[in-house]
């Protein structure tokens, strides 16, 4: 579970968006949650999922990821952000 502690930041984009950053995600299952605030709040939404994979025997394996939906750049108010967190499951 040590890539767990990595996490990577993502944005959306148009899918026919080019660029030497822009990468296709390959699909997975995984754990997720939707965050809806400020950013703040990423690190205790990550430990939830960690613990309730832990209390399940869900085995997780990857990199966290954080996946931007509503943001700065769509809201002043952060209480109006929305973030989908999320942690691979082990194959």
């Amino acid at each position: 579970m040590d890539d767990l502690d990595r996490i990577t930041y993502c944005v959306t984009v148009a899918r026919d968006s080019v660029g030497d950053k822009i990468q296709t995600l390959p699909a997975l299952k995984c754990l997720e949650v939707y965050h809806h605030g400020p950013y703040e709040g990423f690190a205790e939404q990550r430990e939830h999922l960690v613990r309730y994979a832990q209390e399940a025997d869900i085995p997780l394996a990857g990199t966290c990821r954080h996946l931007y939906l509503e943001s700065p750049a769509l809201h002043l108010d952060s209480s109006r952000y929305v973030t989908l967190i999320f942690l691979p499951l082990a194959e």
